[in-house]
């Protein structure tokens, strides 16, 4: 993998099919070998291109702030994983990063629906989990979540009366889990399944933490048997308590998904206004799936 300084040479571009926000990094990245860009999405803070010459793309993703974050990701926790699109290179310019990545040229889970690869999704969740544990006190706290929580209960009274049942599992989650490399949006969309692997897109989200929100954006994406995913990762990973990791790793995600739309997170994704109401009616679900994991 090769980093470049913002530093490095900038060069005049005469070659407009380059888009503009990659023009002052065309040199270093190599660029105008390119003869044809395809914007695959754009949202506030982030794009994502193809940039094509002959047979040969690759995909190239420009984000700013915490949509910067993948370099790092790839970085400190995804060398030599097999699972991830392979780091051409990349720039580093302040709160910018540019990365360039092999092209998977495939359609994810989401385009393309299959149950076997839901499983194997969840098996790679598994094999991810295992590669990338931490020591214990690192990435997220129970602080982090209960500041998420207390954030939402202002939006959504109903919450407040859940808070001393989430502290309880949140307090036992962190002492029986250790922390590990979090994708945070383990949704279809950014799984590829190659008929025999599944490929993992899109770390910008990453994040080091103990719970288990990505089974949960899985299954909740996922056209398949719930049962039969659960089962995969169970079998796979050979962890204790799956279900209720899964609950409490629901009530992690879903927290700090709501957090970040309610403090701006929807100025970059405007859409996400219509689905913060929903993601509070699924929180307060699961709030009420723990009191009875408390029962019992």
């Amino acid at each position: 993998m090769n980093e470049h300084s913002a530093k490095a040479e900038i060069r005049s571009l005469p070659d407009v099919s380059i888009p503009e926000v990659f023009q002052p990094y065309a040199t270093v990245l190599g660029l105008y070998e390119y003869d044809r860009w395809q914007k695959l999405r754009a949202w506030e803070l982030s794009e994502v291109w193809r940039a094509s010459a002959g047979q040969q793309s690759h995909i190239l993703k420009i984000g700013i702030a915490r949509n910067a974050r993948e370099i790092t990701i790839y970085d400190e926790f995804l060398q030599g994983i097999e699972a991830v699109p392979k780091v051409i290179d990349y720039v580093k310019d302040h709160d910018l990063g540019i990365i360039k990545l092999q092209d998977l040229q495939a359609p994810n889970l989401e385009q393309a629906p299959n149950e076997d690869g839901y499983e194997m999704a969840a098996v790679q969740l598994s094999k991810l989990r295992q590669a990338t544990v931490q020591t214990k006190g690192q990435g997220t706290s129970v602080s982090d979540h209960l500041r998420d929580f207390d954030r939402i209960a202002l939006y959504e009274r109903r919450l407040k009366r859940h808070r001393p049942v989430v502290l309880h599992h949140l307090v036992e989650l962190y002492d029986g889990f250790s922390p590990v490399l979090t994708h945070n949006d383990y949704h279809t969309k950014n799984l590829i399944y190659t008929g025999g692997d599944v490929r993992i897109l899109d770390w910008s989200e990453g994040y080091v933490s103990p719970h288990l929100g990505d089974l949960y954006c899985l299954i909740s994406s996922a056209e398949g048997s719930r049962k039969q995913i659960v089962s995969a990762y169970e079998q796979a990973s050979g962890e204790p308590n799956v279900h209720w990791q899964l609950t409490i790793g629901a009530v992690c995600w879903l927290m700090e998904r709501i957090r970040y739309f309610l403090d701006g997170g929807t100025e970059e994704i405007p859409i996400a206004k219509e689905w913060t109401p929903d993601l509070v009616n699924d929180l307060l679900m699961h709030c009420e799936m723990l009191k009875e994991w408390t029962k019992g």
